[in-house]
């Protein structure tokens, strides 16, 4: 079990009941992003540039899951995210904020790549990056300071 003890977590129900995954410590290196489609063409000279842009942009946000002792609970969690199953992330389980989410990555044979992490792999911790974006079109209020 790992020394670090937080009270982070995520909590999601894949139709046989709510789950909630404890996570050893919050999400690590978490960082603002935007998403929007583009698509930007180019003149034959390469000089000219014109860009679409469809729709607005959509804030998300990557970090990584670290510390984590348990490879399966983990797991199942990445595959319910990955099915289309809503992943409230909690900064803190005891406090009010949540979060709902769409799990963006990882995805699809991303999803065996949960790896030891770096630094305590030894100890049979997890770490997997991920990207979430709120399922209302939100932002991550409160998540940065």
């Amino acid at each position: 079990m790992s020394p670090l003890k937080g009270d982070a977590g995520f909590r999601y129900d894949p139709g046989t009941g709510q789950v909630t995954v404890a996570l050893n410590f919050p999400l690590f290196r978490i960082h603002p992003a935007e998403t929007q489609f583009r698509r930007t063409t180019w003149s034959l000279s390469r000089r000219v540039s014109e860009t679409l842009a469809v729709g607005s942009s959509v804030p998300e946000i990557k970090g990584a899951i670290r510390f984590h002792t348990s490879g399966l609970e983990l797991l199942a969690m990445l595959v319910a995210g990955a099915n289309g199953i809503t992943l409230n992330y909690f900064p803190s389980l005891a406090g009010g904020t949540s979060y709902p989410c769409r799990l963006i990555e990882p995805g699809g044979e991303a999803l065996n790549a949960l790896r030891d992490s770096s630094d305590r792999g030894k100890l049979g911790e997890y770490e997997v990056p991920i990207r979430l974006r709120r399922v209302d079109g939100g932002h991550f209020d409160g998540l940065f300071p």
